[in-house]
């Protein structure tokens, strides 16, 4: 009996370390991030911006990155978000939509924002917001593209099909478009971490 009871005790103990582990992100945003769902501030950047994966001359493999906490703002988590050189985000709202035209982009898009009307103005505020995607890394991520270019963070899930559709849609867009430099970084998002929107295949 008493075996058992230290058995107990020792797996409340692993379960608990391990939510603190998955969770400790969460209080560590840089300053200006508020933990406020949407908040559209920007991590300042204390890392050199990292060079395209792709573009004129360049081999155009993905960079990898395996999130390591539950996102800030949501359980949620965007299959797609497109930056540019600013770290601004690109949309449908704004330049370089012309390139995201596509079906999938579209609808990547419908899930990756909810839309505020406030009188005569419309404001687009993401779902996951860059302090939220920072909080899911161990290390500083910077959101700016390389010079007149794109940076697509793409959020992956083991056996999802909507992933590997996007993968291709991006590919598509690369391969239209050489001459453009462009970062694309893949986050790989084990399932304690987060469930990805549409859905996760199971």
């Amino acid at each position: 009996m008493r075996h058992q009871s230290l058995r107990a005790i020792s797996a409340i103990l692993v379960t608990f370390m391990g939510a603190c582990s998955i969770y400790s992100s969460r209080d560590n945003l840089p300053e200006e991030c508020s933990g406020v769902p949407g908040d559209l501030a920007a991590p300042t950047q204390r890392i050199a911006d990292p060079p395209a994966t792709h573009g004129p001359g360049l081999a155009g493999k993905p960079e990898h990155l395996t999130a390591i906490a539950k996102p800030h703002a949501s359980d949620v988590i965007p299959l797609l978000y497109v930056f540019d050189e600013t770290g601004g985000y690109v949309s449908s709202w704004q330049r370089n939509s012309s390139l995201l035209s596509g079906d999938l982009f579209v609808q990547a898009e419908n899930d990756a924002f909810w839309y505020e009307i406030v009188g005569d103005a419309g404001y687009q505020i993401p779902e996951l917001d860059r302090c939220s995607i920072a909080s899911m890394l161990s290390e500083p991520f910077s959101f700016r593209a390389p010079p007149g270019g794109l940076l697509f963070v793409q959020l992956l899930a083991p056996r999802c099909t909507e992933c590997d559709a996007l993968g291709s849609a991006i590919e598509s867009v690369l391969r239209f478009n050489p001459d453009m430099s462009v970062r694309w970084v893949k986050i790989n998002v084990p399932r304690n971490i987060g469930r990805l929107r549409p859905r996760d295949e199971r």
